[in-house]
């Protein structure tokens, strides 16, 4: 599963500040192994896990002269197999940022039969709603109740909030909010987290380019 990774960046090196952290890394880390490249020693280009934190990486880039630090969105660590962030229960288990997918819970907002998706209690219940994670139109009936409806599983955009985002997940019964990492929107046509000029530009949070 892609989760909130940041592809196809073209930073100016004359304008962007690079991290210390990371261009230590790719500097030193890859020295004399197959991944540094033969003159300097620099890591070959691509993502690395952070070696302090299990939801940050770097970004090795312009043959490892260069080098980013980037966060993954909260709940999600870096996946060094896949290059990506992932959820902390994908990773190998022996890896220290493993996580089993029993003790993963972000808060979930539990739901019950009587309730529709991601937390709005249904019509009737005084219980404080919150806002139904999908469009009207997506939502489908609840199997357990006839009354009440779930939204599918999947990623929503949120309805307050450019970088933040809904997971509805086990059959509408759990939701989540998660928000994407700073400087960063949730674009729901790729449903990730991207850059806010990738979005459509009748979308509210876009932003051009500068």
């Amino acid at each position: 599963m892609k989760l909130f990774g940041f592809f196809g960046l073209a930073l100016a090196t004359d304008e962007v500040p690079h991290d210390p952290e990371a261009l230590a890394y790719c500097h030193n880390a890859c020295r004399g192994t197959d991944i540094g490249y033969p003159d300097t020693g620099y890591c070959h280009d691509g993502f690395y896990a952070s070696v302090k934190d299990c939801d940050t990486y770097y970004l090795c880039w312009d043959s490892g002269n260069w080098a980013d630090k980037f966060w993954c969105s909260p709940g999600a660590v870096f996946n060094p197999a896949t290059g990506e962030c992932d959820w902390p229960f994908n990773l190998p288990q022996d890896n220290e940022c493993f996580i089993p997918a029993a003790a993963q819970a972000q808060d979930p907002i539990p739901i019950d039969c009587c309730k529709t998706p991601c937390g709005e209690v249904a019509p009737g219940k005084d219980r404080g709603a919150s806002p139904i994670a999908c469009a009207e139109e997506d939502l489908v009936p609840n199997p357990n109740c006839p009354d009440s409806s779930i939204c599918p599983n999947g990623f929503y955009p949120s309805h307050k909030d450019c970088d933040a985002y809904y997971l509805c997940w086990a059959d509408g019964e759990i939701g989540e909010k998660y928000q994407c990492a700073p400087g960063a929107v949730y674009n729901p046509v790729t449903k990730e987290c991207d850059w806010p000029f990738n979005l459509p530009e009748d979308h509210e949070c876009y932003v051009p380019a500068k």
